[in-house]
């Protein structure tokens, strides 16, 4: 049975995590209490059945930490908001494409935006 994460496991791994609000919060392995560790076990269960394939819980939590983090990312470099960051034009006048990335799932973890995220203050 495979263990690589393609796609269509990784959005399976989303769809499965948007029904289970303690991982929602999860943002570290030191986060992972009784109740997430609940959670991963029936989410390893669905994954395996819906994609045919042998994932261990402990790669769930990993690709799970890691598809949180990017989330995260993006969301702040979007300046806390879902839509895309668009084209920019440098000084010389031609087009920077870069920012206009698409990541696939970024929409799909909506469920994971937390409205304050933008009002949080950074200290130095």
């Amino acid at each position: 049975m495979p263990t690589k994460w393609t796609e269509s496991a990784e959005a399976t791994l989303v769809e499965l995590t948007s029904k289970s609000r303690p991982l929602w919060t999860v943002r570290a392995k030191k986060d992972f209490g009784d109740n997430e560790m609940i959670e991963m076990f029936r989410i390893r269960e669905g994954l395996n059945s819906k994609t045919s394939s042998a994932f261990t819980v402990e790669m769930i939590m990993e690709k799970w930490l890691e598809i949180r983090l990017l989330f995260d990312l993006k969301y702040a470099m979007n300046g806390y908001t879902l839509e895309d960051r668009g084209h920019h034009i440098r000084r010389d006048g031609s087009l920077k494409d870069d920012l206009n990335e698409s990541w696939k799932l970024f929409k799909k973890l909506d469920f994971l935006v937390d409205p304050s995220a933008g009002e949080k203050k950074v200290f130095k």
